[in-house]
């Protein structure tokens, strides 16, 4: 027998293993045949199948490539290297191989359907549909071609076709389970909910581990209403593929709407860890990780409910004896039940109120909330419905703030509408006049300014508009704008608006020589004070301490050097700082008797911002009353939290004496501590605490910080008073 012969008959032996799945076998048979005939393009391109269905794609491209350099011609080898650079994701490469199979071979249906999957990869449907067709055409009994011209009529949204095509696939092969699974997704997606079913128990019947198939049925399962079939199907997918993210997430979905919150939480986590992190993927990462913070939120806002529900049984057993501190405790109640929403409850709280005057002040505070949170008609009723007069227009007025302040003035100016005291209307409307200069729309604001009819309130809104005007740079506006203002303070006051428009500018003489020009000693010493304040936030430290020294008066002088030395702590110049506050403690002990607890109480606060706790309390030694004493520890304990040093804020507000004071710390820390994932211990540190006058206060503090967590942010402060619309005023943010 010749080489020829012997290498012919080799590469039959290798046919014949192949066909009863011995890929190492028929891998050998074919090699053997090649080294007896190195030109046996037969044995090359079998061998290419062989390594290709090992897996081994680079070996088997390289046997379809030497046997085409063989025999260029040769019509197989083109269809398989097609349809092994389709596999490698050489989509190009593939279509150009399959065509050119066709042109040798027109009527070979196999290449045909392997052309089509190749154009289907690509996402030429149509083109790919009309390959199988062609195939269906030359051999209509062809089961893989009925198959993936399913598939594509199935990715066309044309589900009646595909449907057709997966039934003729099955009459053909009842028993391939891949296609079995198909139709189920096609008579899923078309609603047939127990005709999918059915397909999948088939498929899984035919193939009991494919995680998949699992997967799909457990969706079908889920849609249908029996929860507790998805949940077991869900789990069989992920105990035969772990890497499955999908089951997590239906999963999730499941215990959410159940109410098994830790549950879902763990799924979302899980699926979160599992999905690649890839463009593709990037929508559905954003989907889980916003359901994730929604169950956790919902979990975080349920506990804060809980806890406030707590919090108020232990608030209605305090005595008769503490009843300020239960006033006060009750408001506080008030106010975190409407930042959870609940602002029916909020009402109830704030009506248990002893104090008459609280009461209208509660409600203004809830509706503030409200108006913060976008609930126009909700904030408008609860003002309407305060009873106290000057509490009310403080309502309406914040309202009309914040609606003006956010840009819509439409609803602002229906707010003014709505109150029938005039001088609660003139009130608003210099709300919204300040609101537009502070955006920049002056035209606007001096046009609704026009409109207000009580003089001091139109004073109040063209000096600050005026403000506005001069801090801008525009000085000779600003000055027409307050011209028929007959108030000396109103010209101080844009004086030192145009002032700070200058240090900002970094002008810092031109903006010296404004303010000295001032004749009253108040506002010069705070013009001072807001020249150094902003040459320390533009990194000026010694101008801005040479901007000070200017100060004669003792208490402005220490406030200011206060002021400069808060920039440098919360800049992180702890060491500056404290230098800074040392030269302020030593110029307050000559400031008068009257101001200096105020003095002292502010520098304390600032040192224990700065890290210098020891200090601070030093400087509150310097105190003689013992609440004014209790009032800075408090202050010091709450920089303590801001720095995370909650267990140094325990130990300081453990030596505050008053029950009220330490309440207040003790709220701030237990706050702290949630949001330090320290929930547990919060909780625990509750329960053990003695008497109830302090239970509340934690409590109250555990739920403003879950409530915080369930936001994912820190709640804006509310002011816990608001003052009287036309009291001195105070200058813009800068």
């Amino acid at each position: 027998m010749t080489d020829g012969q012997d290498s012919r008959s080799h590469t039959d032996r290798g046919i014949e293993l192949h066909n009863n799945d011995d890929l190492d076998g028929a891998i050998a048979e074919y090699r053997t045949a090649l080294r007896l005939n190195p030109n046996n393009v037969s044995a090359h391109n079998r061998l290419g199948n062989a390594l290709q269905d090992k897996g081994e794609l680079d070996g088997a491209i390289a046997e379809y490539r030497t046997a085409l350099h063989l025999d260029p011609s040769h019509a197989p080898a083109h269809n398989n290297l097609g349809f092994a650079l389709h596999t490698k994701g050489d989509l190009h490469g593939a279509i150009a191989e399959l065509r050119t199979a066709l042109r040798l071979n027109p009527n070979g249906k196999e290449i045909h359907n392997n052309l089509g999957l190749a154009l289907a990869a690509k996402g030429d449907l149509d083109a790919a549909i009309t390959e199988y067709r062609t195939a269906l055409s030359l051999d209509p009994n062809y089961f893989r071609a009925h198959h993936n011209l399913g598939f594509a009529f199935q990715a066309k949204g044309n589900l009646d076709e595909a449907i057709a095509e997966y039934r003729a696939a099955l009459r053909l092969n009842p028993n391939n389970a891949p296609t079995h699974h198909n139709l189920g997704l096609a008579l899923h997606d078309k609603g047939d909910l127990d005709g999918a079913i059915v397909e999948f128990h088939t498929a899984l019947r035919l193939s009991p581990n494919d995680a998949e198939a699992h997967y799909n049925l457990g969706t079908a399962l889920e849609d249908k209403g029996d929860l507790d079939g998805a949940i077991l199907e869900y789990r069989t997918a992920l105990r035969l593929n772990p890497n499955l993210a999908e089951p997590h997430i239906c999963l999730g979905n499941i215990f959410k709407a159940l109410g098994r919150k830790d549950d879902a939480r763990e799924e979302f986590a899980r699926a979160l860890s599992l999905l690649p992190d890839t463009p593709a993927n990037q929508d559905k990462i954003k989907r889980v990780e916003k359901t994730l913070h929604e169950v956790a939120a919902n979990q975080d806002l349920a506990d804060a409910r809980n806890i406030l529900e707590e919090a108020k049984k232990e608030l209605l057993a305090i005595s008769a004896n503490d009843s300020s501190l239960q006033d006060s405790g009750l408001f506080i109640l008030a106010e975190t039940q409407a930042e959870a929403g609940d602002f029916i409850e909020a009402k109830r709280s704030a009506e248990l109120i002893g104090t008459e005057r609280s009461i209208p002040s509660a409600l203004r505070q809830i509706a503030a909330i409200q108006i913060r949170n976008g609930d126009i008609p909700g904030a408008r009723s609860t003002a309407a419905s305060i009873k106290d007069n000057w509490y009310k227009r403080q309502a309406f007025d914040y309202i009309a703030e914040i609606l003006a302040e956010r840009g819509n003035i439409r609803e602002a100016l229906r707010t003014v509408e709505m109150i029938e005291d005039p001088l609660s209307r003139d009130t608003a409307l210099k709300e919204i006049a300040i609101a537009q200069a502070a955006a920049g729309h002056i035209p606007d604001a001096l046009k609704t300014a026009s409109t207000i009819k009580d003089q001091k309130a139109k004073a109040w809104a063209l000096r600050m508009v005026g403000v506005a005007q001069a801090e801008s740079g525009q000085l000779q506006d600003a000055e027409t704008t307050i011209a028929t203002i007959e108030d000396e303070d109103a010209r101080a006051h844009i004086l030192i608006a145009f002032a700070l428009g200058k240090v900002k500018a970094g002008d810092v003489r031109p903006a010296q020589e404004i303010i000295s020009s001032l004749n009253n000693h108040k506002w010069k010493a705070w013009g001072i004070q807001v020249i150094a304040k902003r040459q320390a936030k533009q990194g000026d430290t010694p101008g801005a301490i040479k901007t000070a020294s200017i100060l004669e008066d003792p208490a402005w002088k220490a406030t200011t050097y206060c002021r400069i030395a808060e920039v440098e702590a919360i800049s992180g110049h702890r060491k500056e700082a404290g230098d800074i506050l040392q030269e302020a403690v030593n110029i307050a002990a000559s400031a008068r008797a009257s101001l200096k607890p105020n003095l002292l109480l502010d520098l304390a606060a600032v040192q224990a911002k700065a890290g210098a706790v020891e200090k601070a309390n030093h400087t509150l030694a310097m105190i003689e009353n013992e609440e004014w004493k209790d009032i800075g520890r408090v202050r010091i304990a709450g920089a303590q939290v801001d720095a995370g040093d909650i267990q140094g804020a325990l130990s300081t507000a453990n030596t505050i004496d008053g029950i009220g004071s330490k309440g207040s710390a003790y709220l701030s820390i237990a706050r702290a501590q949630v949001r330090a994932g320290e929930f547990p211990k919060a909780l625990t540190w509750s329960h053990t605490q003695e008497p109830a006058l302090l239970r509340a206060p934690i409590l109250l503090g555990i739920a403003m910080g879950k409530l915080e967590q369930a936001r994912g942010e820190i709640m804006s402060p509310l002011p816990s008073r608001f003052g009287d619309c036309f009291a001195d005023p105070t200058l813009p943010p800068d």
